[in-house]
């Protein structure tokens, strides 16, 4: 596998003999001190080209940097247009190709490193940090609904249990139900770190912030197909969301819905009970 010298060595070489290519900026993860560092990060880099059309029809440039397992090209509304390249010693590199004339939207992004500039007419960028990544503090409105949107949708899970629907159950649950919960732990963390954290993308970090005991009962939250495992399961969210959305309530506020959250977990309660 290449390490990480080496790599950054091949991106720019390749940009230095590219005359259509005027600079190289570095995001993402490589650019957070507060991110893991281990052998799978990714290797985010900016591609600021005159002429990023020339990038999607043209890919032999891509043979320079090794033997890829499998490549995804995404063309963005921007006029940019993204290579998401996996090799086969296990190195992944995405790579932006960004229209010069739009250099300016990467200023919302907080992770950012000029590599090169062969023109001096990049931005100026600050220090990198991870403010745009900090969890964004909840209006009440936006609250109520979340807490509102798991309780309900949980009685689609429960009658999907009852009638042997375990495809739907599955979706129904990890992808409707999990989402407003694991948007609610996002606002506890934050809370507790005054919103100014980065619990990482689709939650990744959340043991690194949550109490150990959350972060067990999180766990418990997550099932295989036995329908007494999934009923286990949604119990353990109701729970947790009752925990961190009270604590969230308290600290912003707001009023947490308690009776929706108990009358809920009877009636859950009653469905698996049915015999």
């Amino acid at each position: 596998m290449r390490n990480e010298k080496e790599v950054y060595k091949q991106i720019l070489e390749f940009a230095k003999r590219e005359d259509k290519i005027r600079g190289v900026i570095l995001i993402g993860s490589r650019v957070n001190s507060n991110a893991p560092v281990d052998m799978f990060q990714d290797y985010d880099v900016v591609m600021v080209t005159k002429d990023a059309d020339y990038y999607k029809e043209n890919k032999g440039w891509m043979k320079q940097f090794g033997e890829t397992v499998i490549v995804q090209h995404n063309i963005n509304e921007d006029k940019s247009h993204i290579y998401l390249m996996l090799f086969t010693d296990l190195v992944r590199i995405d790579m932006i190709f960004l229209p010069l004339e739009v250099v300016n939207t990467l200023e919302e992004d907080s992770l950012i490193k000029v590599l090169l500039d062969k023109d001096n007419r990049l931005p100026k960028y600050d220090k990198p940090s991870e403010k745009s990544y900090y969890v964004k503090r909840p209006t009440e409105k936006e609250f109520d609904y979340e807490v509102n949107e798991f309780f309900w949708c949980l009685n689609n899970v429960a009658k999907g249990i009852y009638r042997d629907e375990l495809v739907y159950v599955k979706m129904m649950y990890e992808w409707i139900v999990k989402k407003p919960l694991i948007k609610m732990i996002k606002w506890h963390i934050g809370v507790n770190y005054d919103f100014k954290v980065n619990p990482g993308k689709l939650g990744k970090w959340f043991k690194r912030y949550l109490s150990h005991d959350l972060y067990e009962l999180l766990k418990k939250t997550y099932s295989g197909d036995d329908y007494d495992e999934i009923w286990d399961s949604i119990f353990a969210s109701c729970q947790l969301m009752r925990i961190v959305g009270q604590q969230v309530a308290h600290n912003l506020g707001f009023q947490y819905p308690i009776s929706d959250d108990e009358m809920t977990v009877k009636y859950l309660e009653a469905v698996r009970n049915i015999k």
